[in-house]
C-alpha cells in the first residue's frame, strides 16, 4: 500500500465502539453523551468506507470485472463521489451489485434516520424550538428517550443509539 492510501473507516468504527465501551461503564445509566460523536461518527466512517472501496480505480476495476476503459468518465466518478452519502450508496448499489436500493426500506431506512440525526447534529443552532422530525422517529423506535423535559439533544444521548 502506498503512503497516500490509508483506509481509515475501521480506525472510525473503532472509535465508535470506544465511544460505546465507555458510556457502558457507566452503571445503571442508559444515558450517553458520547451518542453525539459517535452518530457524526458512524456516517463519517460510512462514507469513508465507501470512498475506500468504490472510489478507488483498483478496486473498481475487480468488482466490475471490466477493463478501465469501460468505466464511467471520471468526471461521471467525481460527480457521484460528491453526491450525498445515500444517494451515493444507492447508486453504487445498482451499478455494481445490479440490485436497487429503495430509502424507506432496511438497510437504508435506519441509514437515512442516521443520517438526517447527523445533520441536525452537525448543524446544531442550540434554539429553543419543538424536536426535529428526526427525533420523534427515533423516540418511536426506542432510541431517543421520551422525555419531554430533556432537550432534544439529550433525548438522543442513549446507549441504544451507540449500539
Amino acid at each position: 500500500m502506498s503512503p497516500s492510501a490509508y483506509p481509515i473507516s475501521g480506525i472510525l468504527i473503532r472509535e465508535v465502539r470506544d465511544f460505546y465501551d465507555r458510556a457502558c461503564q457507566r452503571p445503571q445509566s442508559d444515558y450517553a453523551e458520547e451518542a453525539i460523536s459517535a452518530y457524526i461518527l458512524t456516517t463519517t466512517a460510512v462514507e469513508a468506507f465507501v470512498n475506500e472501496n468504490f472510489f478507488n480505480d483498483v478496486k473498481r476495476v475487480i468488482l466490475q470485472k471490466k477493463k478501465p476503459e469501460d468505466f464511467p468518465s471520471e468526471e461521471h466518478i467525481q460527480n457521484l463521489e460528491r453526491k450525498p452519502l445515500l444517494t451515493k450508496i444507492k447508486k453504487l448499489t445498482k451499478n455494481f451489485c445490479n440490485k436497487t436500493m429503495d430509502k424507506n426500506k432496511q438497510p437504508l431506512k435506519d441509514m437515512n434516520l442516521l443520517y438526517e440525526l447527523r445533520k441536525e447534529l452537525v448543524h446544531y443552532k442550540m434554539n429553543i424550538h419543538q424536536p426535529p422530525d428526526i427525533v420523534i422517529a427515533l423516540t418511536k423506535k426506542g432510541i431517543a428517550f421520551n422525555h419531554n423535559a430533556l432537550s432534544w439533544v439529550q433525548r438522543v444521548c442513549t446507549l441504544e443509539g451507540i449500539k
